[in-house]
């Protein structure tokens, strides 16, 4: 008998502790393109994801790999399924500190409106910081304008980058 309330109690400390684990954590979504897309003297590179999954979205990051000659000449915005845009970076970029860099760009920059999560780039400071001014865009950063919650996740969104000047050109490699 003893053996038998044993067994009954590890099954319910078990099944209480799964249950709770499980009720606490969300699995987060996770969609990607990994199509690379020319961005050309003022031209726009297009970029859609499709997420066939319907849910809630509490919080968005969007993380952006781009190979491009000139960070500051560049807009790169977020259009959600429902229309609205969201401008993530709008001609932000260094200076030419003639230290060697081969280029200014967006190298798995990640951004993130809570801003909170250190990185090598300076932790949670916006991507229009004055502060931010160097040619090389690295870690997570708050975009210039914050990122939906609250809405349905599923349907088309696209990324768009907008080059600005002549001269300068690169990829949309990932996002």
């Amino acid at each position: 008998m003893r053996s038998v309330r044993l067994s009954l109690s590890i099954f319910v400390v078990g099944f209480l502790f799964t249950a709770t684990a499980f009720a606490q954590w969300t699995a987060p979504w996770e969609y990607f393109r990994n199509t690379p897309i020319p961005i050309n003297d003022f031209g726009t590179a297009t970029s859609t994801i499709t997420v066939p999954d319907n849910f809630q979205i509490d919080e968005l990051q969007v993380m952006v790999n781009i190979d491009h000659s000139k960070a500051s000449d560049l807009r790169i915005t977020l259009k959600d399924p429902n229309g609205s845009t969201y401008v993530l970076s709008e001609y932000n970029g260094g200076f030419d500190f003639g230290n060697g860099f081969p280029y200014e760009d967006y190298r798995f920059t990640i951004f993130d409106s809570r801003g909170q999560v250190p990185s090598m780039a300076i932790p949670g400071t916006a991507i229009n910081d004055p502060a931010n001014n160097s040619p090389l865009f690295r870690g997570i950063y708050t975009p210039e304008t914050t990122l939906p919650t609250g809405i349905n996740g599923a349907g088309t969104w696209t990324l768009e980058v907008y080059d600005n000047l002549v001269g300068d050109t690169g990829n949309l490699l990932t996002w």
